[in-house]
């Protein structure tokens, strides 16, 4: 069975999603809750999400995740409710782009490479696909500057992106058992 969240915020969004958290058995964070903030932060601090999952989020930034290699699509509220309601959702099958990494200097901020990559492939080079990033200096980046890089990618217009699993992935999870 699958788990549903939904993490405080939403304005006047907030009284529908406490009085029916417990007729759809999703878990609610208040918002004094140590566990709430943005979602596509929180659910990795938190553990919510895990490597090889899907989900799916009405945050244009959830592409962010893809930084624990799993897939992650932004979707609006129409498309989540149906998710909501039925575990399932229907989209297009996407292209891949693969954006290979090398020779890239060690000093360089993440936000300054998601940048060049947008700036090269242009504001819609990645409309219609997954962009997965790879090579040997993805590894060199934290999670937080791989959460960056994805998160960045849907301005290159992509529905989503993701980043292999490595050590440093391996180890930040061994680290929140």
């Amino acid at each position: 069975q699958g788990r549903s969240f939904f993490l405080g915020g939403g304005g006047g969004k907030i009284w529908e999603k406490k009085k029916n958290k417990e007729k759809f058995f999703f878990k609610y964070f208040d918002l004094n809750n140590p566990k709430q903030g943005i979602i596509h932060i929180v659910a990795i601090e938190n553990s919510f999400l895990l490597p090889g999952m899907i989900t799916v989020c009405g945050d244009s930034h959830t592409t962010t995740n893809g930084a624990i290699s799993l897939v992650a699509n932004g979707i609006g509220t129409t498309d989540l409710s149906i998710v909501l309601s039925t575990q399932c959702i229907i989209q297009k099958k996407l292209k891949n782009l693969n954006i290979l990494l090398f020779n890239v200097n060690r000093f360089l901020y993440s936000k300054d490479l998601i940048l060049f990559i947008i700036k090269k492939i242009s504001s819609k080079g990645g409309v219609n696909y997954c962009i997965e990033f790879t090579g040997e200096n993805i590894e060199n980046f934290s999670i937080s500057e791989k959460m960056t890089i994805c998160n960045m990618s849907i301005e290159a217009g992509s529905k989503t992106s993701l980043i292999s699993p490595d050590k440093k992935l391996i180890n930040f999870y061994k680290k929140k058992k």
